[in-house]
């Protein structure tokens, strides 16, 4: 909702000063120059496809698009798909657009802009791709033109997240990549922000570094490389004109209120508000104000030693006091200078009213919890009226009631002057009035939109590390594969970030038949988090190699006993090819399997889940996975004798197509399907799985419904 102070009504400007400035990091984690079993997300049901592409079109006839193993060509400058594909765009839906932005040509006279403009249209390719690197996942193509704030994050990062949930559930935005295409970078640098920006802000959507990559940077890696092609397993492109931009130029866009829902939900999950981390937060955003617990804050947002302040704070706190006098408001000055996008929008979940002057950081309103308010204090009159940066924001977060105040006797009418005005004079008048009508508004009491983690019992995170023997000729190859794996588990936001944050007990166990260094179990050590577990479930002969299922039977055995019910656990191993590996662990190790296990009807999260739709039974590929010990529980213990020998017996008759699989191959089926009387092999049919797709997560999905 919005509403206009008596003075005047509000017109739309969307130029906002840049926030972050950072070095740019290019993490090359998931590159390999091989075809390998790559990552796809799954996507809603009800897109348009053919064989390369799925898509979806709005009702003004805008399309956005995810594309299947997608090519660009370095050489010839052009994106390809399989051979003998149709157009990507369906015949049925008729003169398409397919746009990198949400701007159309003739509404630019903007020079930054040009190369994003032109249609995104892939062609089929004659001949089959020779070199290239292969981008392993699922990945969103942004087109960037400037590098201020604002325009980046109204222009393109808000109507990016609009066109993603019309294409993917919202539960798996966390697992999207994003490859950026810089436009003109250093002739429009300007001293207010840097292409840098791009990846801060984007790291902040996606939760994780490492998963933010450069498109200019990865062709000239191919270039580098010898490579003609950069590959993607799946890349979305395309963006609707939606109402957010241009409900005021153009009247028949009409407006959908619910535009920013899923990315704000989405982003709620990622950073949740706990007593433990918000005083930090604010720690960092306030600069006056009562410090603790209060029941409802007003934040005034303040800009260190830069333009567009409130020349007549005084004023404006006192008349603030005047009216909010109950002792249940927290008044605090606050200021985003210099502070990161998780501090900022903790501090606005955590705020009821909000006041700032035009400019930088009052989009940040768009963060506000449901049923709380924004003035904005402008900085200019438009034609008579007072000029408002928010005005097509507030409309489509209608749970928030925005109002603007006009500013004082300054009345600026140009808007460059406007920019770096330094002291903006506060209309008392007509804020007292819009106060009273807030005050009326906001007096009913405010929801604590946090949760105190101090008084939750803390998640039990146990783990269990298979280090099986490995391909490496030497005791000191091996123990250097160890301990480089280590290195990448202790790099995961479960046990780096997560663990600073989330309030976690996490434990890993590694399991080994293997005979490991000293020096390599003390390295282990080190950490406090990595512990050496030696297997007593499972009776074994010495030099008999069991598998995957020593570290198998001690998970099974450490979640039946009671009181490690309502710990959750998960798997991993030593796999030796790195860039499977390190996908892998940074999938189930990452922030998306414990955000799906929070889920109620979650039961299990792993990587690369395969159905039965094609294959005869269900299980994560690569057998990475996360799950509860309550399901565990009840599961039958993943061993019976006569493995070995079918280990022995039927290598090379493809045992893995068997249900269930003989051999080795049992320890991959287990998880997802033993429970009950143990079905007996069969060459034929499908094993029905003890867990459906929809109480799984996972970061792609094959053979599945």
């Amino acid at each position: 909702m919005f509403y206009s102070s008596p003075v005047g009504l509000i017109l739309m400007g969307l130029i906002l000063a840049g926030l972050i400035s950072s070095n740019v990091v290019l993490l090359f984690g998931n590159v390999t120059s091989d075809a390998g079993q790559f990552l796809r997300l799954n996507l809603k049901n009800e897109l348009h496809s053919n064989d390369t592409s799925k898509c979806v079109t709005n009702e003004k006839n805008q399309t956005v698009c995810v594309y299947e193993d997608i090519c660009y060509n370095n050489n010839e400058d052009n994106w390809y798909i399989d051979e003998g594909s149709n157009d990507p765009i369906l015949d049925s839906i008729k003169g398409p657009e397919l746009l990198l932005l949400n701007f159309k040509k003739e509404f630019v006279n903007d020079r930054r802009m040009l190369t994003c403009l032109d249609e995104f249209h892939p062609i089929p390719r004659k001949e089959k791709k020779k070199s290239f690197i292969q981008m392993s996942g699922t990945f969103y193509y942004l087109c960037c033109w400037t590098p201020e704030f604002g325009h980046f994050l109204i222009n393109m990062v808000f109507p990016a997240f609009h066109a993603l949930s019309k294409l993917f559930p919202q539960e798996i935005f966390s697992s999207i990549q994003y490859v950026v295409k810089e436009t003109e970078r250093q002739s429009i640098r300007t001293e207010r922000g840097s292409f840098a920006l791009y990846y801060d802000v984007l790291e902040f959507f996606t939760g994780s570094k490492g998963k933010v990559f450069s498109f200019d940077q990865l062709v000239k890696k191919a270039i580098e490389e010898g490579k003609e092609e950069v590959c993607f397993d799946q890349l979305a492109a395309g963006m609707f004109l939606d109402s957010l931009i241009w409900s005021r130029d153009i009247p028949e866009y009409d407006i959908e209120e619910d535009l920013l829902v899923p990315m704000k939900d989405h982003v709620a999950e990622l950073y949740p508000l706990e007593n433990e981390s918000l005083e930090k937060v604010l720690s960092e955003t306030r600069v006056d104000g009562q410090s603790g617990e209060t029941e409802c804050n007003i934040a005034i947002l303040e800009r260190k030693n830069k333009s567009r302040n409130m020349a007549n704070k005084d004023e404006v706190l006192d008349t603030i006091k005047s009216i909010f006098k109950d002792e249940k408001w927290n008044i605090q000055t606050i200021s985003f200078d210099d502070v990161g996008l998780e501090s900022q929008y903790l501090t606005m979940r955590n705020t009821k009213l909000f006041l700032s002057v035009s400019g930088t950081g009052s989009h940040m309103a768009a963060y506000l919890p449901d049923g709380a308010a924004s003035i904005e204090i402008s900085v200019m009159y438009e034609e008579g009226k007072a000029k408002s940066v928010n005005e097509e924001l507030c409309k489509v977060i209608p749970k928030v009631t925005c109002y603007v105040c006009p500013p004082g006797p300054n009345n600026i009418t140009d808007w460059m002057e406007a920019r770096f005005a330094k002291d903006i004079i506060v209309n008392i008048d007509e804020l007292r009035h819009i106060l009273y009508e807030t005050h009326e508004q906001l007096d009913g009491g405010c929801i604590q939109p946090f949760r105190n983690t101090q008084e939750m019992p803390k998640k039990k995170i146990v783990g269990f590390w298979h280090i099986g023997k490995s391909h490496y000729s030497s005791q000191g190859l091996r123990d250097d594969f160890v301990k480089r794996q280590a290195s990448e588990i202790l790099d995961t936001y479960l046990f780096s970030d997560g663990l600073k944050t989330e309030g976690y007990d996490l434990k890993l166990n590694y399991v080994t038949q293997v005979n490991l260094s000293n020096e390599t179990k003390a390295f282990l050590a080190q950490s406090g988090l990595i512990y050496e577990h030696p297997p007593k479930a499972l009776d074994m002969e010495e030099g008999v190699e069991y598998f995957e299922y020593p570290t198998l039977m001690e998970l099974h055995s450490y979640c039946t006993q009671p009181e490690n019910h309502d710990s959750i656990v998960f798997y991993i191993h030593s796999k030796t090819e790195d860039w499977k590996r390190q996908a892998y662990e940074n999938y189930v190790l990452g922030d998306n399997c414990i955000r799906c296990l929070e889920t109620e009807n979650k039961k299990a999260c792993g990587v690369t889940y395969k159905g039965t739709n094609g294959f005869p039974w269900a299980h994560f590929s690569g057998n990475f996975w996360m799950t509860t010990c309550d399901y565990i529980s009840g599961l039958n213990a993943p061993w019976y004798p006569e493995i070995l020998e079918e280990a022995k017996m039927l290598d090379g008759q493809m045992p893995w197509m068997a249900q269930p699989p003989y051999g080795r191959y049992f320890a991959e089926y287990w998880m997802l399907n033993d429970a009950g009387e143990r079905r007996p092999h069969q060459r034929e049919g499908k094993a029905p799985p003890n867990l459906q797709q929809d109480e799984i997560c996972s970061d792609s999905y094959y053979y599945s419904y």
